[in-house]
C-alpha cells in the first residue's frame, strides 16, 4: 500500500507549468507499471488488498480528471486532423481503446466544465468517478445556479444518491424553464472540420439557431 500512495502523493512535487510534464508524468506511469507488475494478490490479506484497490480507485478518479480538462484542448488544437480523424472524438477513442460514443461523452464533460468551476475543482482533486462526473455535468448544465447543490456530498455517497439528486434536478429545470433546451445545446456546442479522402472539406458542429 505504501508504494501506491507515495506514487500519487508525487504528483504535489510536480510544476504543471514546465515543459518536462510529460516526461514526469511517463515516470510516474514507469513506477506504477512497476507496482502493478509486482502486484502478488494471493500473499495479501483482505485488508491489504482492499486497501490497494482504493489506491488504485483514487488514481482512476485522477485519470478522469486529466481526460476531461484536457480533452477539449486537444478538440480546439486540430491535432486530430493530422492523423486523418474525422473529429476530436475518434481520436480521443484510438488513444484510449474505447467506443468514440464513450470518448465523445469525455469530451462534452470538458466543454461543460466551463460554466461549473466548481465540479472542475472537485474534479481535479481526484473525488469524482467517470460516472458521477457525468450526471453532474448533465445536470449542472441544465441549471449551473444548482451546482454547489448538486456537489453537496457527492463525492462521498453512493452513485444512485447523486443520480437521483441530479435526476430530480434535471426534472425541475426543464419544468420551470421553457429555454432549458437552448441552455443544454449552448453547453455543447461545438464546431469540426477535416478534409476526407476524396478532397472535399468536411464539417460537422451543433449551436443554437439564430432567432
Amino acid at each position: 500500500m505504501a508504494i501506491a500512495i507515495d506514487t500519487i502523493d508525487t504528483i504535489d512535487t510536480i510544476d504543471t507549468r514546465g515543459p518536462g510534464l510529460s516526461a514526469r508524468l511517463s515516470g510516474l506511469l514507469a513506477s506504477l507499471g512497476a507496482v502493478v507488475s509486482g502486484l502478488d494478490p494471493d500473499r495479501m490479506s483482505g485488508i491489504d488488498a482492499a486497501s490497494l484497490y482504493d489506491s488504485f480507485a483514487a488514481l482512476e478518479r485522477l485519470s478522469v480528471a486529466g481526460k476531461t480538462v484536457l480533452a477539449p484542448r486537444v478538440e480546439a488544437s486540430g491535432v486530430w486532423r493530422e492523423g486523418g480523424h474525422r473529429d476530436a472524438a475518434s481520436l480521443l477513442a484510438s488513444l484510449e481503446g474505447v467506443s468514440t460514443g464513450q470518448a465523445r461523452g469525455t469530451l462534452t464533460n470538458g466543454r461543460r466544465l466551463d460554466e461549473l468551476p466548481g465540479t472542475s475543482e472537485v474534479l481535479r482533486q481526484g473525488k469524482l468517478s467517470a460516472a458521477k462526473l457525468t450526471e453532474l455535468c448533465g445536470a449542472g448544465a441544465l441549471d449551473p445556479a444548482r451546482e454547489s447543490e448538486l456537489l453537496a456530498g457527492a463525492a462521498d455517497q453512493p452513485l444512485a444518491i447523486v443520480k437521483e439528486r441530479c435526476r430530480r434536478s434535471r426534472a425541475t429545470s426543464a419544468g420551470r424553464d421553457p429555454l432549458v433546451t437552448v441552455r443544454k445545446i449552448h453547453a455543447d456546442r461545438h464546431f469540426t472540420s477535416w478534409t476526407d479522402a476524396e478532397g472535399p472539406f468536411c464539417f460537422q458542429g451543433r449551436d443554437t439557431a439564430d432567432r
